[in-house]
């Protein structure tokens, strides 16, 4: 069954079981889908158009699912023979890398968006826009800590230098958005 057929109590139980999955990859994605809803709900009563918002909801959602199945192919791959396990965990991290690293593309591209609600949002719900910001700051950390548990096992230089560019590009943003709950909390 996927994250979005699940109900909160169900998948947080889930995570909760002595299993490996749903786990952090997917407790780092629905946590983005928290942020890209509260930012739906303020664009909504700010008249603002929340298309992208929901978007990268629903995208956050398909991301913990996404997540699951890159970690169980690297489960996979340790128990493979001996002579192509560390080939097969090459391949399966940098799949396992993915997920994480969608998630923090998709957290990067809300981030002008949530500064703009800081402005031009419903003042009334000033505070929802500090939580958005706080969630999507914890899912971009989340993000990028995963992506750093799979390059471990991942000598592609190409590919290394690309998730260093990303890992650079989240911590950026990580400042934005400490910034914007920083002045929310400021002003109250």
């Amino acid at each position: 069954m996927t994250i979005k057929a699940q109900t909160i109590g169900e998948f947080l139980n889930h995570v909760a079981d002595r299993t490996s999955t749903p786990g952090g990859g997917s407790i780092a994605a629905t946590t983005g889908a928290e942020a890209a809803a509260l930012m739906s709900m303020v664009q909504q009563f700010s008249d603002i158009s929340n298309k992208a918002t929901l978007e990268a909801l629903n995208t956050f959602l398909a991301l913990a699912d996404d997540d699951i199945a890159g970690f169980s192919q690297v489960m996979q791959a340790y128990h493979a023979p001996k002579e192509v396990r560390k080939t097969a965990i090459a391949k399966a991290s940098k799949h396992a890398a993915a997920a994480p690293a969608d998630m923090v593309r998709t957290g990067l591209s809300l981030i002008d968006d949530i500064e703009s609600l800081v402005t031009d949002g419903n003042k009334n719900l000033i505070t929802d826009t500090a939580m958005a910001a706080l969630l999507l700051d914890a899912t971009l950390q989340s993000g990028v800590l995963n992506i750093l548990i799979n390059l471990k096992a991942i000598e592609d230089p190409l590919f290394l230098e690309e998730m260093q560019a990303l890992i650079a590009e989240a911590g950026t943003a990580r400042s934005r958005l400490s910034e914007i709950a920083s002045s929310i909390q400021s002003s109250l």
